[in-house]
């Protein structure tokens, strides 16, 4: 293998370990006082942008009354995406057939539905649909920048070969 492609390897597993850490072992698990069912039932969103309002709400009343909620919705939005760009760049760059946006696709879904399944089964977190939507998008705004870079490559060594 190349340097890059070591490089790119190397870095692919420690962005995947941290995730992991992020997403799984970093978390606070069960409250002692809360049965496993009450965990399940106060852990679960599956109505869409209903966090995602909420968050819009906290923001908006912040710019309004100084609220401390802020930087918690910030970090939550801005955090569910943000952390899924590499993920969109690294994807199509280490595996060929990751670079067909459907089959990128079912397999961030997969992966991220996967994930918010063992958060909550293992009272790690919540299982939240709108954690779905950011991530994805996250993921696919960085399989747009990898696109969007192919692209000109491709066309740079097009205009490289063509004027040899």
């Amino acid at each position: 293998m190349r340097f890059c492609k070591v490089l790119l390897w190397i870095l692919f597993v420690l962005y995947i370990g941290w995730m992991l850490y992020l997403l799984l072992f970093q978390r606070i698990g069960w409250n002692a006082d809360t049965s496993y069912s009450q965990w399940i039932q106060q852990s679960i969103n599956l109505v869409p942008f209903r966090t995602i309002r909420e968050f819009i709400r906290m923001v908006r009343a912040h710019t309004a009354s100084g609220s401390t909620d802020y930087a918690l919705a910030m970090r939550n939005l801005g955090g569910n995406v943000v952390l899924f760009v590499p993920l969109g760049v690294f994807l199509p760059l280490l595996f060929h057939r990751q670079r067909h946006f459907r089959t990128f696709l079912l397999s961030v879904t997969s992966g991220i539905v996967l994930v918010e399944m063992i958060q909550l089964f293992c009272m790690l977190g919540s299982c939240d649909n709108d954690d779905l939507i950011c991530n994805i998008y996250g993921a696919a705004c960085g399989f747009g920048i990898w696109r969007f870079a192919a692209i000109i490559r491709n066309r740079r060594i097009h205009q490289t070969a063509s004027s040899s």
